[in-house]
């Protein structure tokens, strides 16, 4: 491959060009003066007499010097042909490259002169003096050395476009030196745009005089363009003659556009064009107002005689305003018809009708309004469309902002007036509506069902988008939504699950939301999912605070809900689980990013909700957690739940609603201020359209993922085999048969599971506020002798001692009513715990009562042991939270002193910020020390250093509790 760079070939190009054409013309010191006769060519603009041999001698050097290239353009001097066989010889007008025609009409041996001889027969030589050019310029005149320049001009061209080659490959490499990117080669992409630039660049004052050339004014007396027309020619249309300044009299223009109502006409009157509205003409040299209507007869037969035959339209004076894509706002009356059916008596009905809403739909015109009394305006189905695509392709856009444009566009066509938004606004719903009846229920389709899932469905991703939310405002509160419960669900219906759920367990929503019930779990390991809470600050104001919706693998919309006042809870998931995903006909995951919580949650409300319907697929669908939100998961829940780990998932990744929220999300700028139809309205219509985009692309999509299998399944078999080579390498002698891998991937699942149910094991609160009062009042009870200490003595002793006092009598504060409260929680506890052991007819209070008092010391001895083991658990993983915490602000502040502590101040502020930040990682990892060691926790094999923990990338000694015993040491 050749390794020289493009600016080295570019010259050797240039090189090898230029010796190919010395070689073809013989003559190497013409190709040195090709860009001065070029020039001279070019720039002579005046004709020139031809200046006399015999008085140019030897010493007349300075008077036939060769012309400069500052010399105005030139013609052929007296004596030569002006009739056009100049180029025949090679020549051209303006001094312009001659044409191939021209060339070719050239005599061969006229073009190329053998080695030595110039053109006119003349001996070679190598040194011309002046008088060799004057006598070049004379011989130009005569047309004796045309051949000879032109291929000199020719040769000298395309050297100077080689050399622009050259010029360009050096600008390239050089940004690209700049850039760091030395010795990389440019790509044809970038020279073919740099290319078009420049050409356009060249071009840029051709194309500029060609619009002056089209908006310049008529000259006096022209006459009409059409053949055999005398007229004066005073219009002319841009739609019909593309542009051209073909004009035509006033009496054609009528003919033309009879009926062509839209097309963008100009007159030329006092001197310049201007735009011409449809309903004006030209007459007598003045405008003109002409009305014009609609060619479209009435569709309702006669009142009087019943018949349908009706007459051309005539222009009435009943206004009549079209909306259209180019012309904008556009000024027409209605037209009225009448009835020409014969009677029976030989007379004609002669009944009058004038042009109705329902007329106009024939000719591809929608009505503002169906009312005949106040029917003034009609929109092309090209604005309606266009603004359904536009509103689709660039959500967010207001429609206000696209009336604008066609504000515009009327003032461009010389209208005025202003396009109605109410009126636009219910014209383009309605035509949506209509056209939705014609593309899905006309067609047996619904637009939410998918080609590839519609008889066995992989996965169900569901998920919550709280940025489509709408202020709470009463607008349009009597109209419902067009489209009813095609992708929404019913707002009752949802309501009503809800209700079902609260009141299944045990929860109020109002005590819920003022911080008093119980609320689902909200955290996965150490993540806190905000988006489940029910925070009434963050949806103050707001009717609908986001939806929750449901699609397939390949990102087509299915079903959604609206989330009321609330956050994203449970419940509306669990509505789309039992009345969707499960009476589909086979699905085998559901995909949520926090189904390790939805999961168990679904389990305890299982037949507790009453009116559900009975699933179709309960049994064989299993959870499926997302593949990016898996990362935030403890490991236990990525083992159990994970999409990598299910068998029978696929490659999918469970995130198909973060690609269908990325879209919708953008209509959030629009429907928060929409009223409730609306929201659901045009939320309904997005995503059927992103559902078209996918189906139309779907095919494609199906064929390139089956053809990328191969190659990814190798990619996978690589993989393995590599991690087993470091394991071996770590474990010599390991076993990596497949039953030994899946036995590894067993024990796994295992340890999984039983950390799983140890943190979804909630402590009893009763125990641990039992065990934090036992020790309260113990605690005061010691401080009694502190206490009742006197004051003067403790303040003649120290200050100190004083303050100590002061302090063990605030903490003895309603000691009596703390023994009180310890009594009482003792016996609910102890009741508690011996409720398993009652038998027969004995109640469990009985028992109690029959314990004798070194019964009962051992039972409430063994019941604050087992209340200080939970309180230390709790302790335990709190601290593990705040020391995790703590380490990835360690880090944060390491990254930032490496990378972006750029000055010495900013560096000892973030030097300052780890030691601080250490020595409360030293001071949390003493407290778990010294809490692990004094109730013997087995949450860590041995007591935890930090210079272990405060390592990148170390792993926490608690982060596999649970899995030492199940699997470690099963490798050999």
């Amino acid at each position: 491959m050749d390794s020289l760079s493009p600016v080295s070939r570019a010259k050797r190009k240039v090189e090898e060009l230029q010796a190919e054409l010395e070689g073809e013309l013989g003559l190497e010191a013409e190709a040195a003066r090709a860009a001065d006769r070029v020039a001279a060519l070019r720039n002579a603009a005046k004709p020139k007499r031809k200046p006399s041999i015999s008085a140019q001698g030897p010493g007349s050097a300075s008077q036939t010097s060769r012309p400069s290239r500052a010399r105005s353009r030139s013609v052929p001097a007296e004596g030569s042909q002006h009739d056009g066989s100049s180029e025949a010889e090679g020549h051209t007008a303006a001094g312009q490259p001659p044409t191939d025609e021209a060339v070719r009409q050239d005599p061969p041996a006229r073009r190329a002169a053998p080695s030595g001889q110039d053109s006119v027969g003349g001996q070679g030589h190598s040194d011309r003096g002046p008088q060799s050019g004057a006598q070049e310029w004379h011989d130009y005149g005569d047309g004796g050395a045309n051949d000879m320049d032109f291929a000199a001009e020719r040769a000298a061209e395309a050297a100077h476009k080689l050399a622009e080659d050259v010029r360009r490959e050096e600008r390239f490499a050089r940004a690209r030196q700049a850039e760091g990117g030395a010795g990389t080669s440019r790509t044809e992409w970038g020279r073919r745009q740099e290319v078009q630039a420049e050409a356009f660049q060249s071009l840029r004052p051709h194309l500029a005089r060609e619009l002056m050339h089209l908006a310049a004014p008529l000259e006096i007396n022209t006459k009409c363009s059409m053949e055999g027309c005398a007229g004066l020619a005073v219009i002319r249309c841009n739609t019909c003659n593309w542009g051209s300044n073909g004009a035509v009299c006033a009496d054609h223009d009528l003919e033309l556009h009879q009926w062509a109502h839209t097309h963008d006409r100009a007159s030329c009157l006092n001197g310049f064009w201007e735009a011409l509205p449809p309903g004006v003409t030209i007459q007598e040299g003045q405008r003109v107002h002409a009305p014009k209507c609609f060619p479209c007869k009435p569709q309702e037969p006669c009142g009087h005689c019943g018949e349908t035959s009706w007459s051309e339209p005539r222009a009435t004076t009943e206004a009549l305003t079209l909306v259209h894509t180019e012309a904008g706002r556009v000024e027409f009356v209605k037209g009225l018809s009448h009835c020409n059916a014969v009677k029976e008596d030989g007379s004609v009905c002669g009944a009058l009708q004038l042009q109705k809403p329902r007329d106009m739909l024939r000719m591809g015109l929608w009505p503002g309004t169906v009312d005949n009394a106040r029917f003034e305006t009609v929109y092309s189905e090209g604005v309606l469309g266009f603004w359904d695509t536009l509103s689709k392709s660039c959500p967010g856009t207001a429609y206000t902002n696209y009336l604008r444009c066609l504000d515009k566009k009327t003032k461009d066509r010389g209208g005025v007036g202003s396009i109605n938004p109410t009126s636009f606004r219910t014209a383009a719903n309605e035509w949506k509506f209509a056209k939705y009846e014609r593309t899905y229920p006309a067609a047996y389709r619904n637009g939410f069902q998918c080609p590839a899932c519609w008889k066995w469905q992989l996965v169900c991703a569901v998920d919550g988008n709280k940025k489509l939310y709408r202020w709470d405002r009463n607008y349009e509160m009597w109209r419902a939504s067009y489209y009813d419960d095609l992708f929404f669900a019913k707002r009752t219906s949802v309501a009503a699950h809800m209700e079902a759920l609260d009141l299944a367990g045990g929860r109020n929503r109002r005590t819920a939301q003022s911080g008093t019930g119980t609320l689902p779990p909200t955290s996965c390991g150490k993540g806190e999912w905000k988006a489940a809470k029910d925070s009434k600050s963050a949806i103050d104001g707001q009717q609908e605070t986001g939806i929750v919706a449901c699609g397939c693998r390949h990102q087509i919309g299915q079903r959604a809900v609206n989330m009321i006042r609330s956050g994203e809870r449970y419940g509306y998931a669990h509505y789309l689980d039992v009345y969707f995903m499960q009476q589909l006909g086979s699905l085998s995951f559901i995909a949520e990013d926090i189904i390790c919580k939805y999961q168990p949650w679904k389990e305890s409300m299982k037949g507790k909700v009453p009116g559900c319907p009975v699933p179709r697929n309960d049994q064989t669908t299993r959870p499926f957690l997302n593949i990016m939100h898996g990362y935030l998961h403890s490991w236990y829940c990525q083992v159990l739940f994970g999409g990598r780990h299910q068998v029978g998932a696929g490659a999918g990744s469970g995130e198909d609603m973060e690609l269908i929220f990325a879209y919708l999300s953008l209509f959030g700028s629009t429907t928060k201020n929409m009223s409730e139809a609306s929201r659901e309205e045009l939320l309904t219509e997005a995503i059927l359209a992103w559902n078209e985009r996918k189906l139309d692309g779907l095919a494609k999509s199906l064929m390139e993922r089956y053809a990328a299998l191969p190659s990814r399944i190798t990619e996978a078999k690589f993989e393995l085999e590599k991690v087993c080579e470091e394991v071996v390498a770590l474990v010599p002698g390991a076993d990596f048969s497949r039953s030994a891998i899946g036995r590894y991937r067993n024990e796994v699942r295992i340890a999984a599971q039983t950390q799983l149910t140890r943190n979804l094991r909630h402590a009893d609160k009763d125990e641990l506020d039992y065990y934090k009062l036992v020790v309260e009042v113990d605690a005061s009870e010691k401080l009694q002798a502190v206490a009742e200490m006197e004051a003067a003595d403790a303040l003649m002793c120290s200050p100190e001692l004083h303050t100590i006092r002061e302090v063990a009598q605030r903490a003895r504060e309603g000691l009596n009513t703390k023994q009180q409260k310890l009594k009482e929680m003792e016996v609910k506890l102890l009741k508690k715990r011996l409720q398993g052991a009652s038998e027969g007819p004995m109640r469990v209070d009985r028992l109690l009562e029959s314990l004798s008092d070194e019964e009962r010391s051992e039972h409430v001895q063994a019941l604050r042991l087992q209340c200080r083991l939970t309180l230390a658990e709790e302790t335990l993983a709190s601290l593990e939270n705040h020391i995790e915490g703590l380490l990835h602000s360690f880090l944060s502040y390491q990254k930032r002193l490496t990378r972006e502590a750029d000055t010495n101040k900013l560096r000892t502020r973030m030097k300052e910020k780890k030691r601080e930040v250490t020595k409360e990682v030293k001071k949390a990892v003493d407290e778990y020390n010294l809490i692990r060691l004094a109730t013997n926790s087995n949450r860590t094999a041995s007591p935890v250093h930090v210079d272990d923990i405060m390592k990148e990338g170390a792993e926490m000694p608690w982060a596999y509790a649970g899995l030492a015993g199940s699997a470690n040491g099963r490798l050999g």
